[in-house]
């Protein structure tokens, strides 16, 4: 049983801080409000549609407050602790029932630097020509980070990258969700010394099977980063990442009251990049994500198994990688993780939320244990204005 030797053999203390973070919030949970997710589900922004204010001008308030502390070791990762918040004040404008104008500032602080990270326009337009589509221009809806899965899309973006901007077009009824985006990162003009990126992607949700206990999705995400250009005079190469993950999803309500579901959520990976790149020797790649959880009143449980062979995605969680991130040029053939996470979220009001996370990873092949533990505190409200009585 060398693996369970392995398993078990980290120091204690490294849970101490992060288990008395638990213990405090647990201490403060009313049970009848709180609500526990896994997927980061509490990383969203958008505030609800609200057609009957139009014609009014009101003020509105997006803000992210965040811990994260990444105790990474090894080949691949590097560790790192990020503490700070970004804000986003805007006024928000009904011309129509229909359409949503939004005008704003981002602004992302780190504590502990005198500087601002990112300042940076915020506007938006939303258009919904019915009630399950919606067209978006401007600055996008990063919503649970377009729920692409970690492996692909590293969910602390959510809080560290600048806002996406571009054109989004979203559709969702009772059986499909789809979410479709550009976010054009740099623009070039011509004889610009730097190149244009832009990522783009596809998240499709399907509800093949649901019965009010059970439920089966189909999810299937496509998404893919590039940077070229034609009018530019940047002599660095073109690179295309692309990643794409069908999976499947079961739910199981169990109607509990400390118990409320528990489920399984597995995908498939391939990637592909550019042949002979000086970032990852690897133009083709495969992983597969196995993993199963139980969501309890007091937080959710999810236990999964990562196996990846030559699976590089630039914008994916370092973890996951099989190219390394801590020393540049340095890659991995087969990559393999045992991990553990407990997610807890408290809703404080309907658009704000208190979330924690504990993750705890184990390297099968390089005999490592890790952690990461985070803190967030998601604000959002609009003070809307009142009717004029007739």
């Amino acid at each position: 049983m060398h693996f369970m030797k392995q398993l078990f053999s980290f120091p204690v203390s490294r849970f101490i801080i992060p288990a008395g973070i638990v213990f405090i919030l647990i201490s403060f949970v009313n049970l009848k409000s709180a609500s526990a997710q896994n997927d980061y589900h509490f990383f969203r922004y958008t505030e609800p549609y609200l057609p009957d204010t139009t014609g009014n001008i009101y003020f509105a308030l997006d803000n992210t407050n965040f811990f994260k502390n990444n105790e990474y070791r090894g080949t691949i990762a590097t560790g790192a602790t990020i503490l700070g918040a970004w804000f986003r004040p805007k006024a928000v404008y009904y011309p129509s029932s229909q359409l949503r104008l939004e005008l704003g500032v981002h602004i992302l602080k780190y504590t502990g630097r005198t500087d601002y990270e990112n300042i940076s326009p915020w506007f938006t337009v939303r258009y919904h020509p019915t009630s399950a589509l919606t067209l978006i221009m401007g600055n996008l809806d990063q919503d649970e980070n377009h729920m692409l899965p970690e492996p692909v899309y590293d969910p602390q973006r959510f809080y560290t990258d600048k806002p996406q901007g571009g054109i989004q077009v979203k559709y969702e009824t009772e059986k499909l969700y789809t979410d479709m985006w550009i976010n054009w990162r740099q623009m070039i003009l011509p004889g610009d010394p730097f190149q244009e990126k832009f990522s783009f992607g596809v998240m499709n949700k399907w509800t093949a099977w649901e019965n009010g206990t059970n439920q089966v999705s189909v999810p299937l995400s496509f998404f893919g980063t590039h940077a070229g250009g034609q009018i530019n005079a940047a002599p660095s190469r073109v690179r295309t990442y692309i990643s794409v993950s069908p999976g499947v999803m079961f739910n199981h309500n169990t109607g509990g009251h400390f118990l409320t579901d528990i489920g399984t959520n597995d995908n498939f990976f391939i990637t592909t990049g550019p042949k002979d790149d000086t970032v990852s020797p690897f133009s083709k790649g495969s992983a597969v994500l196995l993993s199963g959880y139980v969501n309890t009143r007091l937080g959710n449980i999810t236990a999964a198994y990562w196996h990846a062979h030559h699976f590089y995605a630039p914008f994916g969680g370092i973890l996951y990688q099989n190219v390394s991130s801590r020393h540049p040029g340095t890659s991995v053939e087969n990559r393999e993780l045992v991990n553990l996470k407990y997610h807890f979220d408290k809703l404080i009001t309907p658009q704000t939320h208190m979330g924690f996370m504990f993750d705890f990873y184990y390297d099968t092949i390089e005999n490592k244990t890790m952690n990461a533990a985070g803190l967030y505190l998601v604000v959002n409200f609009g003070v809307v204005p009142r009717k004029k009585r007739q």
